[in-house]
């Protein structure tokens, strides 16, 4: 698996530039692999990104 770091492969940024169904009825994008690359790497920050605890439990577990 690549380094998260360092950004969607080529590979993933050409699967994902494929449109979905629902892609293609909403009009579909004039660079889907351009944007295909920003929606990988946003999906990459938000994965790396800290997260709260869900509501109700302490860090630790405890809550």
């Amino acid at each position: 698996m690549p380094d998260s770091k360092s950004g969607p492969t080529e590979d993933d940024v050409r699967t994902r530039g494929q449109l979905l169904p629902e892609e293609k009825v909403a009009g579909g994008s004039e660079e889907p692999e351009e944007q295909a690359r920003a929606i990988l790497e946003d999906s990459e920050e938000r994965v790396d990104a800290p997260h709260d605890p869900p509501d109700g439990e302490l860090p630790g577990g405890t809550g």
